[in-house]
């Protein structure tokens, strides 16, 4: 199942592109320290308030870009297709 998963976040990546936001957990995590085992605690962990507030507020605005775009793709598709029933006659 993990194989049909990556192939629709292929065909997903290929249709969005790079959407800017990576919550992927640390490829090289010391197996010692479990505050690096995953994306949150490798971004928030023993941070400064103004440091986690300003990551947050990039992670915010990522999501947000992210959201316009797909939403701008699927706005786009579903035009497109509109498009092609109407010209076909159907």
């Amino acid at each position: 199942m993990n194989s049909e998963r990556s192939d629709h976040e292929v065909i997903f990546q290929a249709k969005l592109g790079d959407l800017g936001i990576n919550t992927s957990d640390p490829e090289h995590a010391n197996p010692d320290r479990p505050e690096d085992w995953h994306w949150e605690t490798s971004l928030f962990y023993h941070k400064t308030l103004m440091s986690a507030l300003v990551t947050l507020s990039s992670l915010q605005a990522d999501t947000r870009n992210a959201q316009m775009i797909i939403l701008s793709t699927l706005h786009n598709i579903s035009f497109n297709k509109g498009t092609n029933t109407e010209s076909q006659g159907v």
